[in-house]
């Protein structure tokens, strides 16, 4: 996760909406790259090149020793035809991207309470006294971060960012929440987390979220007219933004290939270039993910001959886990279970809610 490009498009992406959804106008000044850089918990590097990438397009005016400004002007005509193609091309993705927040983010959010003390539940509190959307925004960063799982708070950025509604302003003319909902939302759910009382903490954060997405529903149906099928936009966790490690679930592919018997007669893999016809990939990833195989043991590199493949009782101890590709494919792993273990059991809940009692006893 700790690519420098993928932060720098996460904040491009942040401040592009921001600046479209009007929440800064023309005029208006970003925060510091000090500030930036402590409130995205990256290098200043990374947000000056987001910041470089504005500047090029046209939004902000960056000159050293002054603050960044906001130069791009738009009329009401232009906010408004950005804010319908937006959504209407977003339409479709917005009910089961609902749903799933339900199963999801809630007990994300009851576990990040739960890990919390006296002091951050009263900075809970703090957030409520000046209830706004960047306050609410606060607030679920705040909570989710106690996991400590960077994978979490990037499915939460991009849901957040793909929705739009947390980044919007008010004068947009799509703010979901009011200043006394904010506040006693957050009211509620510090002083039943301080309390230490889980039952009611959930029922305030499964009632917000409910009526959240009914509005976002109500919302989207009442000012947004869907855009033909081929420009819908799904959703898409785009984890690694749009370069995935294919060679990660070609290793496990190749991997059970192996088990399975597809190499059982072969003492050597193919060569990279029939393999990556095989396989539908470039010759580089082929020889990333026999790289990969090698690490953990499964094959052996032979000079002049190929690509030897160990079988299971040549076992020459652990695999070597100290290898970057590993170890990352391995955080991912235990990041994406820990999503699960979280989730599942409130998938399990609401789902056996929904059925008969017919489908129950079946």
């Amino acid at each position: 996760m700790q690519n420098k490009q993928h932060f720098s498009n996460l904040i491009y992406e942040y401040f592009f909406l921001r600046i479209r959804f009007q929440y800064y106008e023309c005029g208006d000044t970003l925060p510091s790259i000090d500030t930036l850089c402590d409130e995205f918990s990256v290098s200043s590097q990374t947000v000056k090149s987001a910041l470089r990438r504005l500047r090029s397009e046209g939004y902000i005016s960056m000159h050293n020793g002054r603050p960044t400004t906001v130069i791009f002007r738009q009329t009401g005509e232009d906010l408004s035809d950005f804010i319908t193609g937006y959504y209407s091309k977003r339409y479709k993705a917005f009910a089961d991207l609902n749903e799933t927040g339900l199963l999801i983010y809630i007990p994300l959010i009851m576990e990040g309470l739960c890990r919390m003390n006296d002091d951050e539940i009263s900075g809970i509190f703090q957030l409520s006294e000046q209830p706004t959307t960047d306050n609410l925004l606060h607030f679920y960063c705040f909570v989710l971060q106690k996991l400590d799982n960077p994978l979490i708070m990037n499915l939460f950025w991009e849901t957040a960012m793909f929705e739009g509604f947390l980044l919007a302003q008010k004068n947009a003319g799509i703010s979901l929440y009011s200043d006394q909902t904010i506040r006693d939302y957050l009211k509620a759910v510090a002083g039943y987390a301080a309390e230490r009382n889980w039952t009611e903490t959930y029922k305030v954060l499964f009632t917000f979220q409910k009526q959240t997405f009914e509005e976002v529903k109500r919302y989207v149906q009442k000012h947004i007219s869907p855009a033909p099928d081929s420009e819908q936009i799904p959703f898409k966790w785009r984890i690694y933004r749009e370069h995935p490690q294919i060679c990660y679930s070609l290793s496990v592919r190749l991997l059970h290939e192996m088990c399975m018997g597809e190499y059982s007669e072969a003492e050597y893999l193919p060569s990279y270039e029939k393999m990556s016809v095989k396989y539908n990939v470039s010759v580089s990833t082929m020889r990333r993910t026999v790289y990969v195989l090698h690490h953990l043991g499964a094959v052996q590199p032979v000079n002049g001959k190929g690509t030897r493949i160990c079988r299971i009782r040549e076992g020459d101890g652990m695999p070597d886990l100290s290898i970057a590709p590993i170890r990352r494919n391995m955080a991912f792993f235990f990041q994406a279970f820990e999503i699960i273990m979280y989730s599942c059991e409130e998938a399990l809940h609401i789902t056996f809610s929904a059925i008969s009692p017919e489908k129950k006893n079946s």
